[in-house]
Formats: C-alpha cells, sequence, structure tokens
C-alpha cells in the first residue's frame, strides 16, 4: 500500500511538472503566454468595489468625442511646427496594424505598445509607471480613453481594464473576447467596446465603468472587427463596422441590433456621427451617408481608393475630411450629398492612409487640419484649398492618429518612440 501510494504521489508529481514544463516545449513565446496568463489570472481578475470612481467625464477620447468628429481644440491658429524630441522606444515595426495613438490630457499621455507594455507619461517625457502584466504577445494597438481618474485600455487578449492614473493600479479587469484593438467609448457610467475573436467573428460588448461588469454583448458578427464604436448624438444607437463590410446600428440599451448596412469592401475605419447621419468607408473604395437612427442609405459615392482611415468633420462649415490609403488623397466633401470640393494627392507607400486627418479648430473660430502629408512628414493644411501651411519631418512613418494639447502634439511612431512637436 505504501509503495502504491508512493507511486501515485510520483505520478501525480510527475503530471504536474509536465503541465508546468509543456509550455516550453511549444517555444518561448508560448512560455512566457503561460506565465502571463497564470499572473494575470491570480493577480488581476478582482473587481475592487471599495474605490470611488470619477465623474464618468471623458477626458481624452479617440476622434474627439463620443461622435468620434476626429476634432480636437487649440489655442490659436498654427503657423509653425518643430519636433522637440522623440521618446524612448517603444515600437518596432513588428504587426502591419496601425499603432495605438498617445491618449493625453492634464494629468500627462498614455499609450499601449508592441510589447505589449502599457505607459504612462508626465510631459517632460519621463515615464511616471509602466505595466507589462496586461501584456500581449500581438501588443497594445487600441488607443485608450480617459476620464478624470481613470484611463480604459484593451489589450490582444481581450481584456478590457480599467487603471487609476495617479499610480498604474489596476481597478478592474473585465475579458471580453480574444482580443481588442480598438478604443473603447466612454458614455456616463458606461463603455462600449468592439472586441474579436481568434477565428472569425467580432462583437460590441457595454461594460459598467464602475465595476467592469460587463451588461450586454450583441450578436457575434460574421467577421472580425477593428472599428471602434460611435454612439448617436441621443444617445440611442451604437454605431460599428466590422471586416465583412457590415455597418450595424445596435441598440445602446439592449445591445440589440437596430439595423443593418452593407459597403463594399471591408470596414477598418470608426464611423462619424454629425447630427442624425452617420459617415464611413470602405476597402471597397466607396464612401457613404446614413441615418444614424434607422440605417437608411443617404448617399455613397465612388473613390479613387481604399478607405481605411476614419473621416472628420470640420464643425464650422459641416463639410467632411476623408483619406484614401494605397492611392493616398485627402478630400473635402460636403455632407449633403459627398460632392468634392477639394482634393490633394500624396505619394504612394508612405503609410500616412492608414493614419486619419485631424481637424483642429481655435477660439478665432477658424479649422486647419493635421495629418501625414508625405512620408516621415506631419503637416498642417489649410481647410478651404488642402494647401500645406506647417510641416516637420519625423525620424520613421507613423500609422496612429496624432494628438493635439496646449501646444503640443504627440504622435506614436511605427518604428520608435513618441515624438513631441511644439508648435507656434
Amino acid at each position: 500500500m505504501i509503495k502504491s501510494a508512493g507511486a501515485i504521489l510520483a505520478a501525480c508529481i510527475l503530471i504536474g511538472s509536465l503541465v508546468v514544463i509543456n509550455p516550453m516545449l511549444v517555444g518561448q513565446g508560448r512560455l512566457q503566454d503561460f506565465l502571463q496568463s497564470m499572473a494575470r489570472k491570480t493577480e488581476f481578475a478582482v473587481i475592487q468595489y471599495d474605490e470611488v470612481l470619477g465623474s464618468g467625464s471623458s477626458q481624452f477620447l479617440y476622434r474627439g468625442d463620443t461622435q468620434r468628429s476626429g476634432v480636437m481644440s487649440v489655442q490659436k491658429q498654427i503657423e509653425t511646427m518643430k519636433v522637440e524630441s522623440v521618446g524612448p522606444q517603444l515600437n518596432y515595426g513588428i504587426h502591419t496594424a496601425s499603432k495605438s495613438s498617445v491618449a493625453v490630457d492634464s494629468s500627462g499621455y498614455y499609450i499601449g505598445t508592441d510589447e505589449g507594455k502599457f505607459n504612462a507619461y508626465d510631459f517632460t517625457g519621463k515615464l511616471r509607471w509602466t505595466i507589462d502584466s496586461i501584456s500581449s504577445v500581438r501588443g497594445i494597438h487600441g488607443t485608450a480613453t480617459t476620464d478624470d481618474l481613470y484611463v480604459y485600455v484593451g489589450n490582444y487578449r481581450g481584456h478590457l481594464f480599467c487603471i487609476r492614473k495617479s499610480d498604474g493600479k489596476i481597478m478592474w479587469d473585465s475579458v471580453v473576447a480574444d482580443a481588442i484593438g480598438t478604443s473603447p467609448l466612454l458614455v456616463g457610467d458606461f463603455l462600449y467596446v468592439t472586441a474579436e475573436f481568434n477565428g472569425k467573428g467580432g462583437l460590441v460588448a457595454k461594460i459598467s465603468r464602475r465595476t467592469g461588469e460587463k451588461i450586454w454583448s450583441s450578436e457575434v458578427f460574421g467577421e472580425q472587427s477593428h472599428s471602434s464604436p460611435a454612439i448617436s448624438s441621443d444617445g440611442r444607437v451604437v454605431v460599428v463596422g466590422d471586416n465583412a463590410g457590415f455597418l450595424r446600428g445596435l441598440n445602446s440599451r439592449t445591445g440589440d441590433r437596430s439595423w443593418i448596412q452593407k459597403l463594399g469592401g471591408e470596414i477598418k475605419g470608426t464611423p462619424l456621427i454629425a447630427g442624425d447621419s452617420v459617415y464611413v468607408g470602405s476597402w471597397g473604395k466607396d464612401f457613404c451617408s446614413f441615418s444614424a437612427l434607422t440605417g437608411e442609405k443617404n448617399w455613397c459615392v465612388s473613390l479613387s481608393g481604399v478607405v481605411q482611415a476614419s473621416a472628420a468633420i470640420d464643425p464650422l462649415s459641416g463639410d467632411l475630411l476623408v483619406q484614401t490609403a494605397n492611392k493616398t488623397s485627402l478630400l473635402r466633401l460636403r455632407a449633403r450629398d459627398g460632392s468634392v470640393i477639394w482634393k490633394q494627392n500624396y505619394s504612394v507607400g508612405s503609410r500616412i492612409g492608414i493614419s486619419s486627418p485631424v481637424v483642429l479648430t481655435n477660439p478665432k473660430k477658424s479649422s486647419q487640419i493635421l495629418m501625414g502629408c508625405k512620408k516621415k512628414t506631419i503637416c498642417i493644411l489649410d481647410m478651404k484649398t488642402g494647401k500645406e501651411i506647417a510641416w516637420a519631418s519625423l525620424p520613421n512613418t507613423y500609422s496612429s492618429v496624432p494628438s493635439a494639447f496646449n501646444d503640443l502634439i504627440l504622435i506614436a511612431l511605427d518604428e520608435g518612440g513618441i515624438a513631441t512637436i511644439r508648435w507656434k
């Protein structure tokens, strides 16, 4: 009996050892995956109910606001730009996906990296804190969202995190799907986030900002979705695209589908909502307008190249800025019918068509366009003509979206760190 028990014990130890060693048999990457998975299960999957959260008002949202207008405010018109510094290495060109854009507010700035780390910096570029225990082998490519106290970000393991801005403490960890490569939308006490599965399929989930509890998950899409959600002006409909070319309107209260429309190709960009209309383009070289509430088509126009970027709107004229990728161009379109006001062409293959234009407004009630105008170059363009006003040369290319704050422009580079640009 004693020998038999000893044999059983030895077998159990051997099996246990194999369980631990097994990841090593399939490579170092799988071992790292295994260890990170174990760390996350034991350390972070705990919801912290004892903390008082912030107001729920966003300080930074990808594309500027809940309608994803692509508009940012600056203090005055920009006449000159100069690169002040380029921070430490963050990205290595490992992935062809767009890189995480810089989330910036009064507390500093925040970004995910190709390594899967999530970093917080002050305005001198000094690292305040970093988190590498939420990493994934595919990095963090979604842009973070902030409110007054917290920052919210997803990773390519399908986890959405709430992190305290002051010290990097993880407040809650919510598993949504297999991967999140998009930017969460903060509306009051809730977050809406697009997620995807490793095979095919995607969804939108509604998450409690206070606890990380999942309120609802939408129907599963037939393809993955890399499109961040937008919400209608009245808060009733959440709009998102997917890689099968479908644009969906979801009931924000229940998650049920309100309407669906098909475009000519994959929808990679984030929908823009202005008034009662939503605007979005696809890899099918089309750009369309639909009713945000009913999905009824207003118009569609054919463009010269695929649309991967998100559109922006000039709040003064109501006109749209649309960028194409493979035959890179920037177009100013009339929102009422999609007709072209002007078009500027740029060098092909510079990756600037993967980024998205930003409209800068100032107290003098004038607008300018911030975008990549050629390879390794960021430009300010005149809204009326599309002509270059100011520019700055960068060390390498970028596919993220530039962020403007006070007299700074911050850009995450494809193979480098964060370029800090001062403007006058």
